[in-house]
């Protein structure tokens, strides 16, 4: 093994491109037996680090999230769920569920929370999380926030 390699791999490893530096073998390989001209593995490899960095970084803020004794997620619904949006919602509960607490609010009622995450699947399996030993409170009426700043007729 040259030290130049060396220095690649211990350099790679102070950036913290740890994924990278497990890769460059392989590159080196495939570029060496000519399969792919070195721009191109060089793209590959950090187009995998990038994907890699970007997983670490949704797995961090859920950690995160895991750790608070009380988590409140306002107004769930007001902005469309996407698939993986709700299958990183659904690792969250999974993680807090029978552990810690999480308050929910949302103006969607639970019956339509199928079309909410787009999945009846996963939304059942979220509401089965957030339901089991919880305390449903349904509020009607005016919103507190408009209190005093409508007119009524």
């Amino acid at each position: 093994m040259s030290s130049s390699y060396q220095k690649l791999l211990n350099n790679l490893e102070a950036l913290n491109l740890g994924f990278m530096r497990e890769y460059v073998p392989n590159y080196i390989d495939i570029v060496n037996e000519q399969e792919i001209p070195f721009t191109e593995a060089l793209l590959k490899l950090t187009e995998q680090e990038l994907v890699f960095q970007e997983e670490q970084k949704v797995e961090r803020v859920i950690k995160r999230n895991v750790r608070y004794d009380v988590l409140i997620i306002d107004e769930i619904g007001y902005l469309p769920i996407q698939k993986v949006e709700a299958d990183l919602f659904f690792q969250l509960l999974t993680l807090r569920y029978e552990q810690k607490t999480t308050m929910v609010t949302s103006n969607i009622t639970l019956s339509r929370w199928g079309e909410l995450f787009q999945n009846t699947e996963i939304a059942a399996a979220i509401l089965d999380r957030l339901v089991h030993h919880a305390k449903i409170f349904k509020i009607t009426g005016k919103s507190y926030r408009l209190k005093g700043k409508l007119k009524s007729d």
